[in-house]
């Protein structure tokens, strides 16, 4: 009887350690998911700043053309 409840218990710390370092893995992979999601909204945000600038510039040049 008492090899069953070490069995058990090795068993136990097993899956333990093994789901354990899983989840924490899962986690990591999560939060790195979500720091390219973030980076990726801020990059499309400047890049159409960008562009509204430079559309900006274009119709001025444009009008001072225009003007001449």
């Amino acid at each position: 009887m008492p090899y069953v409840f070490a069995l058990l218990s090795l068993i136990g710390e097993w899956f333990g350690g093994y789901f354990g370092s899983y989840a924490k893995k899962k986690g990591e992979n999560l939060a790195t998911k979500e720091d390219i999601a973030e980076v990726t909204r801020l990059t499309k945000d400047i890049e159409s700043r960008i562009s509204n600038e430079v559309w900006v510039d274009q119709r001025n040049w444009q009008a001072k053309r225009d003007a001449a």
